[in-house]
Formats: C-alpha cells, structure tokens, sequence
C-alpha cells in the first residue's frame, strides 16, 4: 500500500479539511470579535499560529491514532476488523460540512448583513484655540 492509500485509510485528509475550516471560522471570529473589543492585533497574530502549530500536531495525531469507541488508541493496537474508521469519516465528513455552511453563511452575513459595511462618520474638524469663529458661527443676537 502506498503512502497515498494510507493517508486516505487514516483519515488523515480528512482531518487536514476539518482541521482547517474550522481554524480559518475560529480566525474569522476572533477577528471579528477582537475587532470590536479593541484588542491589540497580536492577539490575533498569535491565535493564527498557535492553530497553525495545532494543524501540524492534528496531522501526527490522525496518522498514529485512532479513534475508537473505547476512546484514542494507538493505530498499531487495533486489529484490522475492530477499525472504525469508515464510521470515523462519515463524522469527520459531517463535521466539514456543516463548519463549511458556517463559513458560508458568515461569509454571507460578512458581506450583506453586517453593521460594518456603513461608512463611518469621519471625526470633527479640529481647529485652532486661539482661531476667530467664521462669520457663519456667530449668533445673531
């Protein structure tokens, strides 16, 4: 058996496609919330990374483990007809989908429904203390 074939046994693509849909949803709305909260942009720098290091132990994980009903087990205990793993990846397959529709109606709601596409007001012209009031600001009394 290939390399190729046994990724795809392993589940290992699958985990790979979940792992980043869900990671770039939590990116979009850690932006979104931080973005409102004020927080410093590192926050979010570092949150990219950390699930960018996250992607590459989701990976060793998915090759040397599996997941079973009596919980994670190392690959090399488990008997060719005990594997699970078809039920894994119809999970696994549920899972990218409805995060996808998640990103797919974020997206959307980003796009059409959000406050933030309103133009913001720009900030008062700021002017001189010692400046005279135009002709135009002086009250007629």
């Amino acid at each position: 058996m290939g390399t190729f074939e046994e990724l795809k046994r392993r589940n290992v693509f699958r985990v790979a496609a979940a792992y980043v849909v869900i990671a770039w949803l939590i990116v979009q709305i850690a932006d979104l919330i931080l973005g409102n909260v004020g927080a410093p942009p590192w926050v979010i720098r570092t949150l990219f990374l950390v699930l960018s290091i996250g992607f590459v132990f989701a990976l060793v994980f998915s090759w040397a483990y599996e997941l079973t009903p009596e919980g994670l087990k190392r690959e090399s205990e488990i008997e060719g007809d005990d594997s699970i793993k078809h039920v894994t990846a119809r999970r696994l397959d549920y899972l990218t989908i409805a995060a996808a529709v998640c990103v797919a109606g974020m997206f959307l709601w980003q796009q059409f429904g959000s406050p933030s596409t309103i133009e913001p007001r720009s900030p008062p012209a700021t002017r001189h203390p010692m400046a005279r009031p135009s002709p135009s600001c002086r009250s007629s009394t």
